[in-house]
């Protein structure tokens, strides 16, 4: 399967192909056998994919890098991880999918290495990456790290995996602590400076802090999500537009299920299957820099019965094009 869907110089631009992380003795990608010191690695891309990719990651942009895994779709349990950008209307552009025996530090760094390698032997250009985006997991923020093409980058958290560990959290708290607890974290996510950020952050925490219930999940929250080290996941740390979360990789992981019917293949048929889907798929252009969003007209009545029912206040800023809600 790897040599007969490997790279060659003729090859069509949506026609996708295997690549890994080391070559074998005859050039094509080694295939390792799963154990922990010969990890299974191979990535699956095309070059539509690569040409489509280094158009999000433009030196004239703002660039995103996402990365997610998912999981039940090998017969035997190795994940497929996704990784790709997204432009300011967070349109997510798919980079390449990988199939690893395991996600440690060592496979998360082999992956994005490999890819930025395939991008600068193939099209001669390098990634530039602002920002990653991901969920709070230490090996792929120790792979990041790791990389001179993506350790300059922030790390960014999403807001959802931060909203998701706060709430296993509260679950017991009565429901006026749970409010004010979410109430809390989502005035600072939607502080729009550093230093706006600071000041709501001291507040809340002073907040928390008085009640007896909160004291020890006070202590928890700036351990884990002020002091540690996926602390970026407040509004103001990307552009106008920009995804906060980490839905648009994941949103494409359910992509994958759909197309495999969930279902659990061997390797060599789930291989298949994701050749097949990525020549499926259509490379994105990028949105230009002046590009604003239309808000659908659902999402306009849902803000004007938001604001009738003062659940919202709406305030004019000094961008015409943009108000501020609290």
């Amino acid at each position: 399967m790897v040599r007969s869907h490997s790279y060659t110089s003729d090859i069509a631009l949506n026609k996708a192909f295997l690549f890994g992380h080391k070559f074998d003795k005859d050039g094509f990608a080694y295939v390792g056998s799963g154990e922990d010191d010969d990890p299974f690695i191979i990535g699956i891309t095309s070059l539509a994919m690569i040409d489509s990719a280094l158009k999000f990651a433009s030196t004239s942009t703002f660039t995103m890098f996402h990365a997610d895994a998912t999981f039940k779709l090998s017969d035997i349990g190795y994940p497929v991880i996704s990784c790709g950008f997204t432009d300011q209307a967070r349109s997510y552009q798919l980079g390449a999918l990988f199939i690893v025996s395991r996600r440690s530090a060592y496979e998360y760094g082999e992956c994005f290495r490999s890819f930025a390698q395939l991008v600068r032997s193939l099209r001669g250009r390098e990634l530039r990456i602002d920002a990653n985006m991901g969920d709070a997991e230490d090996a792929q923020f120790l792979a990041l790290s790791s990389l001179p093409e993506f350790a300059e980058a922030n790390v960014l958290m999403c807001f959802f995996h931060v909203l998701y560990n706060v709430r296993k959290k509260t679950q017991q708290f009565l429901p006026a602590d749970r409010y004010t607890v979410m109430r809390s974290i989502m005035d600072m996510h939607y502080c729009s400076s550093q230093h706006e950020y600071d000041l709501c952050k001291k507040a809340e925490l002073a907040k928390w802090r008085e009640s007896t219930h909160l004291q020890a999940f006070a202590k928890y929250f700036e351990d884990e999500w002020i002091k540690g080290r996926f602390w970026r996941w407040q509004v103001y740390h990307t552009p106008q537009g920009y995804a906060t979360t980490n839905n648009p990789c994941e949103t494409f992981n359910a992509v994958i299920k759909a197309f495999v019917q969930r279902r659990r293949f061997h390797m060599r048929l789930l291989l298949q299957k994701l050749v097949d889907l990525i020549e499926t798929l259509g490379p994105k252009q990028p949105v230009t820099s002046d590009y604003v969003a239309v808000p659908t007209t659902e999402l306009v009545r849902a803000a004007v019965s938001m604001m009738d029912s003062n659940r919202v206040t709406v305030q004019n800023t000094d961008n015409p094009k943009c108000v501020y809600v609290k």
